[in-house]
């Protein structure tokens, strides 16, 4: 460390220290030694230190009050790419098959990587996963258990949010995690980016009880939904075509909504479509009349921007093979916004953003040109990064 500060004490020079946990699995005693160079060296160096690690816990605990580097790091979270960005990475696909490759893998360049240039992603994940002796077959549980003390405990909870979003309530009973201890492993997960709480836009202060847990990575999401409950018969010579054919290829279209509908969300946001100030999904109660005639109980709208209280955007996404109706307006305009207008929210003449991944009827295309607020965006649309008016 002391000659890294000295090298650079008449020119700026860079150092990158990789996986700094597996240096201090040798010495504990390292970050005391850094800033011991740091204290008496800095003042004189133009030296830019960067320490990466990919143990999450162990590099966040350098953060802590306690630490001898409290204070004196700044930190810099590497986050999974966009889906933009990661598209970048996927070659020559098509634009529906990058946004499949996205959400089944996410934004980690490693996992996209095996799907790059691939005519069918869904397989070529598959063939990279579900064999046992696949690179990618133990690396969920390869990765956790760097992270996590106890993990079948967090593999439960993992395994439960892999089919979708879920209220606390769903949670427990679905993982079977005792109520005393669930709050404890759910704010580790939180902790290290593994799963988020999802709330309408509308719960500005955090204080509804309409929140869900998601988990938040997309190949985990893959792999415990896809290999996890198969993995014993997978190892006992399971032919990974049977769940690509029995579990997966029916329930795709669900598995890939969630992701599909962040990336319109974020399309949306930095389209600067409506100006809007905060944008998210929203659900809650359905119209109060309908509710009791027991017709309908909940609402959920994909895409809604908001301006204050005031409704500005709302949107639909639909990843189905059938193109999108003109239906979906009915639907919004008699279920979906008066029960928006309920909640509370402002809504008067929204810009209306439809993503559909097989395109639109002629009926909805008759539609958006003859209304201005009506905005239809195909795969093609949503591959290419917006930019703000």
């Amino acid at each position: 460390f002391r000659l890294l500060y000295r090298r650079a004490r008449n020119q700026t020079r860079l150092a990158v220290i990789d996986e700094l946990p597996n240096l201090m699995q040798v010495d504990r005693t390292l970050p005391s030694v850094l800033l011991k160079v740091m204290e008496e060296e800095a003042s004189s160096s133009h030296l830019k230190l960067i320490v990466t690690g990919s143990h999450v816990g162990v590099m966040e605990e350098l953060l802590a009050e306690r630490q001898p580097l409290h204070d004196r790091l700044q930190p810099l979270r590497v986050r999974p790419l966009d889906f933009w960005h990661a598209s970048e990475l996927l070659g020559d696909m098509t634009p529906e098959n990058r946004l499949v490759a996205y959400g089944l893998a996410g934004g980690m360049p490693k996992y996209l990587a095996v799907m790059a240039e691939s005519e069918d992603p869904v397989a070529s994940l598959a063939r990279a996963t579900l064999p046992p002796l696949s690179g990618l077959f133990g690396e969920a549980r390869a990765v956790l258990t760097q992270e996590l003390h106890s993990p079948a405990t967090y593999f439960s909870l993992l395994a439960a949010l892999a089919a979708g979003p879920l209220a606390y309530p769903d949670l427990e009973k679905r993982s079977h995690v005792e109520h005393d201890k669930i709050g404890k492993y759910l704010a580790t997960l939180e902790a290290l980016d593994l799963v988020s709480v999802r709330r309408p836009v509308t719960d500005v202060d955090r204080r509804g009880r309409a929140s869900q847990y998601v988990l938040a990575d997309g190949f985990l999401r893959f792999w415990f939904r896809y290999l996890f409950p198969f993995e014993d018969d997978l190892t006992a010579g399971l032919d990974p075509s049977v769940i690509v054919e029995q579990e997966i290829a029916p329930t795709l279209a669900g598995h890939l909504a969630p992701a599909i509908e962040d990336v319109a969300r974020e399309w949306v946001r930095r389209s600067g479509i409506g100006r809007a100030t905060r944008i998210g999904a929203w659900w809650g109660p359905a119209l109060n009349e309908l509710r009791a005639r027991n017709e309908r109980s909940t609402e959920e709208i994909d895409v809604v921007g908001l301006r204050g209280k005031r409704a500005v955007v709302v949107g639909e996404v639909r990843w189905r093979s059938d193109a999108m109706s003109v239906g979906i307006l009915g639907e919004l305009d008699r279920f979906k916004l008066p029960a928006l207008r309920q909640a509370g929210v402002e809504v008067k003449d929204p810009v209306i953003v439809l993503v559909s991944r097989s395109g639109f009827t002629d009926g909805l295309r008759q539609a958006a040109e003859t209304d201005e607020r009506i905005v239809l965006v195909d795969p093609v649309r949503l591959g290419r990064l917006p930019v703000s008016p």
